[in-house]
């Protein structure tokens, strides 16, 4: 496998990680603005996610290390701050 497509597999890989916590963020905002909501616990499912293997696995393959507090940090933020935290640089693309 050549440089390159080794650096675009980890950008893949990488990406599917990245879905997955965007998608938290996402379930955790729904439950915060319901009445009846329980955020914590769409914060307790992204920790079991993300300390699991199959998330480090897919960290592995991104060559990325999970800081597992931070991450958890991230799923928390408001929609906007994810969002700003989470743009894509075009000239990393």
């Amino acid at each position: 496998m050549t440089d390159i497509q080794a650096a675009r597999c980890r950008k893949l890989f990488a990406a599917v990680l990245l879905a997955q916590l965007d998608e938290f963020n996402g379930r955790y905002n729904k439950q915060k603005r319901l009445a009846r909501g329980k955020p914590e616990a769409v914060a307790v499912e992204a920790r079991r996610y993300l300390s699991g293997s199959s998330a480090r696995y897919l960290a592995a393959l991104a060559g990325i290390d999970i800081d597992l507090d931070r991450a958890i940090k991230a799923v928390m933020l408001s929609r906007d701050e994810y969002k700003r935290l989470t743009i894509k640089d075009e000239r990393h693309a």
